[in-house]
């Protein structure tokens, strides 16, 4: 409608992971330290709210500061990412790893490591059979997170 430049709407649901630049590698890190520190500075006030509100509350936890704070560390988390993997590989970043590492482990630091682990092996994967097979990689990534949370949710009924 607009008639000046041209956007590619397929780009920012999937990303082109091929136009990434110095500048957006920079960004990516910068976003990756600050989720970091946002984890780990708060990481017992996190645990408390996640698992009890009220304990939290009780323990003097400003539990509403703290989801305002995690909401904006989650915003830029995706806004960063959104030109390397688009808006549904981001999301389902956030979500298939971190599903797939609470079914695996039974603590709290376990499933945080294996949600780690999982994401990055998902990444990986993805991009090297990408790459192998002459397939789209976020389509690919995508492929792999979905099976490995629904081979997480065999494993829990097996």
């Amino acid at each position: 409608l607009y008639g000046g430049t041209r956007v590619e709407l397929w780009a920012y649901l999937f990303g082109n992971i091929l136009s990434v630049s110095a500048l957006d590698l920079g960004l990516l890190g910068l976003a990756a330290a600050l989720s970091l520190g946002f984890v780990f500075g708060f990481k017992r006030q996190l645990l408390l709210a996640t698992f009890s509100r009220e304990l939290a509350l009780a323990e003097g936890v400003k539990v509403s500061r703290l989801n305002t704070g995690l909401m904006l560390v989650l915003a830029v988390a995706v806004i960063s990412s959104v030109k390397a993997v688009g808006i549904v590989l981001a999301s389902g970043l956030l979500v298939f790893p971190a599903a797939a590492g609470t079914r695996l482990s039974r603590s709290a630091r376990g499933s945080l490591l294996a949600s780690w682990l999982l994401g990055a092996g998902v990444i990986l994967g993805g991009l090297g059979l990408s790459y192998w097979l002459d397939l789209p990689s976020g389509a690919t990534i995508m492929l792999l997170g979905t099976l490995a949370f629904l081979l997480s949710l065999l494993r829990r009924v097996l």
